[in-house]
């Protein structure tokens, strides 16, 4: 019986810590803005499926590109905000914006069929998508408190490409894969 509550219990400890840290963020000026950074990832589904989508495919692929792919995706949003927030060129923006609603659905579908392209390549495309999400974070969120708004995305961004790479080693391969790998 007493086996039986452990995870009740840790589950209940650790939503109690997680709640009052939240409350201790979002009480000052600088916790809201990133919480609000932290939040943008995991809130805007094209962001959040492109994330887990590029995390996949590395995970799927292994090799170089389980390195790779989530290294170009973040190195892609680093290059968008730093785009948007400082050199801004408004005549992009809906380009940018389109390419950062198509991305999901281009990525999943190329992590779904474990497409095997030229990493060098793959990891190009990924940055071009990193970075029009990157553009796109920038302009929702605006420049309020830029360094820590960014950290909270980043991070939050890092995390879903992890839970992507994780998903990605975990799930099944198909069988030509695996005598390609093998």
């Amino acid at each position: 019986m007493t086996r039986a509550l452990l995870p009740v219990l840790h589950l209940v400890t650790t939503s109690t810590t997680a709640a009052v840290l939240a409350y201790a963020l979002v009480t000052t000026p600088k916790g809201q803005i990133i919480i609000s950074g932290l939040g943008y990832p995991v809130l805007t589904l094209e962001f959040f499926l492109a994330l887990i989508a590029v995390g996949v495919w590395a995970g799927r692929l292994g090799g170089t590109a389980l390195r790779m792919l989530p290294l170009s995706f973040f190195a892609g949003i680093v290059v968008g905000l730093n785009i948007a927030a400082h050199h801004p060129v408004p005549a992009i923006e809906p380009l940018m914006n389109a390419v950062a609603q198509a991305s999901p659905l281009v990525l999943g579908l190329v992590a779904l069929l474990l497409l095997r392209p030229i990493t060098v390549g793959v990891a190009c495309l990924v940055g071009a998508a990193g970075m029009s999400h990157g553009y796109a974070c920038a302009t929702a969120t605006g420049s309020m408190g830029e360094l820590l708004s960014w950290a909270g995305s980043l991070t939050s961004a890092a995390a879903l490409l992890g839970l992507g790479v994780v998903t990605g080693l975990a799930s099944p391969r198909s069988p030509k894969s695996r005598s390609r790998s093998s």
